[in-house]
């Protein structure tokens, strides 16, 4: 309760109906100007063990996080971030072995610290496969295009499935056209990837399956807030709005 309530007034003072409306108008989607402080709340690291930079909690404090922004329509790639966080904790195995500081630093953990700092945004790319080529010294040449990627276009790092694969893409390795959106307040892009992925950022633990799973689980709790809002504002105006001299809400 205490963090929905934190959540739902920090949304109220930095996502009010002025800035949504704002994302609806723009032709394209920058970082929003409240990034800085919505990861300084730490919230991108709830499910981010403390040896990893995060807070130790788990999925289900997420999942309050995002009910509450995704009430509030709050824009920004939060979701996607954190999305990208989970999934990339998911292919460490055992996140202690990753942050032992006698052990060789880790690509995948040194990008969770950044994406629970907020210096770095991440995505998933959920449909589509790139081609992928083995390399020297366990490298993969990839390429291709995936779409629809959540706030791909904002990303720093992104997860894509390279045949089965999955590889940990860098802002030098693709290029993101943003794409016409359904929602505008959760924008998509078109990746366009050429690159060598060393051996540091190929995902071995991964699988598709796991990485929809969570995906599954944090898109239903965004769209369960947008839900929530719709029945609360209908069910107020059905209070308020008269017709034939008596409220709405007691016609059949």
């Amino acid at each position: 309760v205490a963090l929905h309530e934190t959540v739902r007034g920090w949304a109220a003072r930095h996502s009010p109906s002025d800035v949504v409306r704002s994302l609806l108008d723009a032709d394209a989607e920058v970082r929003p100007e409240f990034w800085g402080d919505l990861a300084a709340q730490g919230w991108l690291g709830l499910h981010v063990p403390e040896e990893l930079g995060g807070d130790g909690y788990g999925l289900p404090e997420v999942v309050v996080v995002l009910e509450e922004l995704g009430r509030a329509c709050t824009p920004g790639p939060y979701l996607a971030s954190a999305l990208a966080a989970a999934v990339v904790l998911e292919s460490l195995g055992d996140p202690l072995d990753a942050a032992d500081p006698g052990a060789a630093p880790s690509e995948s953990a040194e990008t969770l610290r950044g994406l629970v700092s907020g210096a770095l945004i991440g995505s998933v790319a959920l449909a589509g496969s790139l081609s992928a080529e083995a390399a020297d010294n366990g490298a993969l040449v990839v390429g291709g295009k995936v779409s629809p990627v959540l706030s791909g276009h904002l990303a720093d790092i992104v997860v894509a499935d390279a045949q089965g694969t999955w590889v940990l893409l860098e802002r030098s390795d693709f290029e993101a056209c943003e794409l016409p959106s359904m929602d505008l307040t959760r924008r998509v892009a078109e990746l366009t990837v050429d690159a060598v992925i060393p051996a540091g950022r190929v995902l071995r633990g991964l699988s598709a399956a796991h990485a929809r799973d969570l995906a599954a689980v944090l898109l239903a709790a965004d769209a369960v807030g947008g839900s929530q809002w719709c029945v609360e504002t209908a069910a107020e105006y059905a209070k308020d709005r008269r017709q034939f001299g008596r409220p709405i809400g007691q016609f059949q």
